[in-house]
C-alpha cells in the first residue's frame, strides 16, 4: 500500500484496501459481505481489461505457488523437475516482498 505498487503484483489497491478494514473492524457485518463482493466484481474485470494486471497476478501466484507448495514437497519427496523449482521468471525485489 503505502509505496503504491500494487499493480505491479496484480493486486487493486481497493484489495489492500479492504484487507485493511476487515482486519481491523470486529464484527462480519453485511456490508463486509457487499464491499467483497464490489471489489471481486472490480477485480474480475480488471483481470479482463488489463493485460498488465493479469499478467502480474499470475506471475506472482505462480511465483507463490512454486516457492511455498512445490519445491517444498518435491524435497519432501526427493523428487526434481527440470530446472528445478526455481523462481526465475520475477524480478528479485518482487520475489522478496512476495516471500
Amino acid at each position: 500500500g503505502k509505496y503504491g505498487e500494487e499493480e505491479s503484483f496484480g493486486v487493486l489497491k481497493k484489495e489492500c484496501q479492504q484487507q485493511q478494514q476487515l482486519e481491523n473492524a470486529n464484527d462480519g457485518a453485511s456490508d463486509d459481505n457487499e464491499a467483497v463482493e464490489a471489489i471481486e466484481k472490480q477485480l474480475a474485470d480488471s483481470i479482463k481489461i488489463n493485460p498488465l494486471l493479469r499478467m502480474n497476478r499470475a506471475e506472482c501466484l505462480l511465483a507463490l505457488f512454486i516457492s511455498t507448495v512445490e519445491a517444498p514437497k518435491m524435497e519432501m519427496v526427493g523428487e526434481s523437475v527440470p530446472g528445478g523449482s526455481m523462481v526465475d521468471f520475477i524480478d528479485a525485489d518482487r520475489l522478496e516482498v512476495l516471500m
